[in-house]
């Protein structure tokens, strides 16, 4: 498009040229017409020059404002992905890693049903991101990451029948409600290695993303 306008300028002021010296000779006392004739050439010049230059301003700042706009999107998930990854692996990611066998993991831990309200909102907004290779690396990462928090409210749900057996056992003191218990501890302690499995793949499929987030802000 460029070369277009170079070309058709260029033509343009090339014929008008030759026509202004095939009907006005040179000579002194045609200078004025000359003038004229110069002027009107710059004149079309600036009329073609002018347009084209406003289109690609407006074109350069569209692509600025949508890049920013990406820019902002990256910026946004990176660091709800960062906090929220942050925030588990603080404590509780640890107690996960560190657990025995026989062991299941003891405690509760908030999971809402959204954990990610960021990515969530913008999920619609995947498609302007130009790097097809980041898009997929954001959805994987999401992907696991939702299925680990899952993961964690089914394990969510073990502990509190296990507290509740264990009140009742307590309470009770029979061997109905010990076997109960037995048996819930049991189906924790099967599903620890599950769901630490679940955290080490969610985990790495995150910091991957991270990385990547992180090097597409830098440039």
């Amino acid at each position: 498009m460029k070369a277009f306008f170079q070309f058709a300028a260029l033509g343009l002021l090339s014929f008008a040229s030759g026509y202004g010296l095939a009907i006005i000779p040179w000579s002194s006392t045609n200078t004025p017409a000359w003038v004229q004739a110069i002027g009107s050439i710059i004149a079309i010049g600036i009329a073609i020059w002018v347009p084209y230059w406003q289109q690609r301003s407006s074109i350069r700042q569209a692509a600025a404002a949508e890049k920013a706009r990406t820019k902002q999107l990256l910026s946004s998930l990176n660091d709800e992905m960062s906090i929220v990854v942050s925030g588990f692996n603080t404590r509780n990611g640890a107690l996960l890693l560190g657990l025995q066998s026989g062991e299941f993991f003891r405690y509760i831990v908030p999971a809402t049903e959204h954990p990610f309200p960021i990515y969530s909102a913008c999920v619609n907004r995947l498609g302007e991101i130009p790097d097809p290779v980041l898009r997929q690396k954001i959805v994987v990462g999401y992907t696991k990451a939702m299925s680990f928090v899952q993961s964690m409210r089914l394990n969510n749900t073990f502990v509190a029948k296990i507290e509740e057996c264990g009140y009742l056992a307590d309470k009770f003191n029979d061997d109905l409600h010990r076997n109960h218990l037995a048996g819930r501890i049991q189906i924790a302690v099967e599903y620890a290695a599950a769901l630490r499995a679940a955290y080490i793949e969610a985990m790495a499929s995150i910091q991957e993303l991270v990385d990547a987030l992180n090097l597409e802000l830098a440039n």
